[in-house]
């Protein structure tokens, strides 16, 4: 199955920065050349990718940037977002929500791991959730784990689970997750 997600400029830097390529975050971005995931961009998106990733701080090269970036456009879709009225802490981060959004009919996902910039949306998740629900696994949080109390799946809820799901809060599960393949 193919899916449509903004990707959030933190995790192309994060994906970039890390020297595994078992990484989640690595991972996610590396759907993009598989085709599993369409990215979602405008050209503001774009000029921030632009202005973010050629940062002295970075090491990045230039052809490695260039060919990300090349890639989000050229395998992507861009699209001209409505404004939505929606307050975020960080105002700068509006417009990934916007085209993430604009294309929710889509079931398009907005990924990042600034979780607290963005509301608590099912379709707004993290690296490691995005590749889950690529992997096909139907997830729930616990209550007790996380305050969120969220899954990533569309239409998915934890009252539609049945029977419920067990508590996996003290297995060694990350964030609590409880996983149901399906």
């Amino acid at each position: 199955m193919t899916y449509f997600a903004v990707f959030d400029t933190n995790i192309l830097v994060s994906s970039l920065l890390t020297k595994s390529r078992e990484s989640a975050t690595s991972r996610v971005v590396d759907e993009i050349a598989s085709g599993r995931i369409i990215p979602l961009y405008n050209d503001e998106i774009l000029e921030e990718y632009e202005d973010v990733l050629h940062r002295d701080k970075f090491p990045f090269k230039d052809s490695d940037v260039r060919s990300l970036i090349d890639s989000v456009r050229e395998m992507g879709v861009c699209v001209n977002p409505s404004p939505t009225g929606e307050i975020l802490p960080d105002m700068d981060d509006l417009v990934f929500y916007e085209v993430a959004m604009e294309k929710r009919d889509d079931d398009a996902y907005l990924i990042t791991g600034n979780m607290k910039h963005f509301p608590e949306r099912n379709y707004i998740v993290t690296p490691a959730e995005m590749m889950k629900i690529l992997d096909g696994q139907n997830m729930q949080r616990c209550s007790t784990a996380s305050p969120r109390g969220r899954c990533p799946l569309p239409g998915f809820s934890r009252s539609r689970v049945s029977p419920p799901a067990p508590c996996s809060c003290a297995g060694n599960r990350p964030w609590g997750w409880t996983v149901m393949h399906t």
